[in-house]
């Protein structure tokens, strides 16, 4: 087929016109790819003061019987908005009604950088400045169920249930290494 092309292009070599060198069935290699390495962004630095809420305490021995490695903290409900942040980013009013939790600021505009930066906390521990949002529970009027609080929890999934379902999810939701996963529940 290329000794064909190159004839039909009066000697051009074929490699030149990869289209044109490919014949019905025959497999085209793509020419690599090259995707530049862009650096790390900078560290945003917090501007809150966390001596003024910490409590030094001695550690315990042991996290038992905690045998999943997690750590928990319990929030408020938030503002409630028809903001998505990640859904639609910097479009307000794009989404379905949410109840956000945690950061105070939160909203279709937030980034990491002003959740590092602005806003109070819904939660207990006052360093928790991360945004968590859900979709808004309504009534059978059409009110919206606002809960007291949620327990929110990231955790390592011990070796005896990796693959297993983790808070409710598929096996498949988590990752097969399995050393992190999040849920949300009240």
């Amino acid at each position: 087929m290329a000794a064909a092309v190159d004839r039909a292009l009066g000697g051009a070599p074929a490699a030149s016109t990869p289209a044109l060198a490919a014949g019905v069935g025959d497999t085209v290699e793509p020419a690599p790819i090259s995707v530049p390495v862009t650096a790390q962004p900078a560290a945003i630095a917090s501007n809150f003061d966390a001596a003024k809420v910490l409590v030094t305490v001695p550690i315990p021995p042991s996290g038992a019987p905690d045998i999943v490695g997690a750590f928990r903290f319990i929030c408020a409900a938030g503002q409630l908005r028809y903001d998505d942040p990640v859904v639609f980013p910097g479009q307000p009013d794009k989404s379905h009604l949410h109840q956000f939790y945690g950061n105070e600021s939160a909203d279709a505009y937030s980034t990491f950088a002003s959740l590092r930066t602005t806003g109070e906390s819904t939660c207990v521990n006052k360093l928790n400045r991360s945004a968590y949002w859900m979709p808004a529970i309504l009534d059978g009027r059409g009110n919206v169920a606002r809960p007291d609080f949620v327990s929110i929890y990231y955790s390592a999934c011990p070796p005896a249930i990796r693959g297993a379902s983790s808070a409710g999810r598929p096996a498949s939701t988590c990752p097969a290494a399995c050393t992190s996963c999040s849920a949300t529940t009240w």
